[in-house]
């Protein structure tokens, strides 16, 4: 600390009251729960494309089959993943 006792205090009390107004921020963000993501749509890949999929997949190559499906489909992220790991 500083040394002096009324500063120690006051940067004290300052540091207590930082601590409860964090705690209350965060106690109520707790309670809020955000809308859950829309679901996907069943979209059917090309063969060709389907093809490539499923030798990146093998070869554990998944981020360059994402990256390849949402070129080429014109998806998100999300919906782009969701079609990589479905496959078959």
């Amino acid at each position: 600390m500083a040394g002096d006792p009324v500063f120690d205090w006051v940067a004290f009390v300052l540091g207590v009251v930082a601590g409860f107004g964090v705690c209350f921020v965060l106690m109520r963000r707790k309670g809020r729960v955000s809308a859950p993501p829309p679901p996907i749509a069943p979209i059917e890949l090309p063969p060709e494309l389907r093809a490539i999929v499923l030798r990146y997949r093998a070869e554990g190559r998944t981020v360059d089959a994402v990256k390849i499906v949402r070129e080429r489909m014109g998806c998100d992220l999300r919906t782009a993943r969701h079609l990589v790991d479905h496959v078959r």
